[in-house]
């Protein structure tokens, strides 16, 4: 089988051409794992905004039910993160699968396909990404104060 840039008669290794290509590939999935990171931390301060913005209006317009939409909110916010987790884990483990499967029966091509995660892949890492030191520490807490402020006021 005739390989991107490695001529027939050579199964050890590609060319130089093939070797800056899976370069690229590997920065190219690093740009997205840092993007996807960045979506993380955007959503995060996003939700301490909007939670703020409605214990402010709560507290100064003596109107407790407002933090029940500050609840109500919390799990928006949580699968969004949750979801960018979930889509960051998967490019990580396809730039490692990447890096893992360049060996002599190679075909170079299929390295260079930047592939999302499957349809029916999509729940399942989003359940456990949801569970991540990365999200349920930062949610749970939140909404716990919201409940006790609700409850105190």
């Amino acid at each position: 089988m005739w390989r991107v840039g490695v001529p027939p008669e050579s199964n050890d290794r590609p060319d130089e051409g093939t070797l800056e290509l899976l370069a690229k590939q590997v920065d190219r999935y690093q740009a997205i794992i840092a993007r996807l990171g960045e979506n993380s931390v955007r959503v995060k301060t996003w939700c301490v905004t909007a939670v703020g913005a409605l214990v402010a209006v709560a507290l100064n317009n003596e109107r407790p039910a407002v933090l029940l939409v500050g609840l109500a909110l919390l799990p928006s916010f949580l699968a969004l993160d949750a979801y960018y987790l979930s889509l960051e884990r998967h490019f990580r483990d396809a730039s490692s699968g990447l890096v893992g499967r360049t060996g002599t029966n190679t075909v170079w091509r299929d390295l260079l396909e930047v592939d999302g995660p499957p349809t029916d892949w999509r729940w399942r890492r989003l359940t456990s990404s949801a569970r991540s030191q990365a999200v349920w520490p930062f949610y749970a807490p939140l909404g716990l104060l919201l409940i006790v402020g609700w409850a105190l006021a």
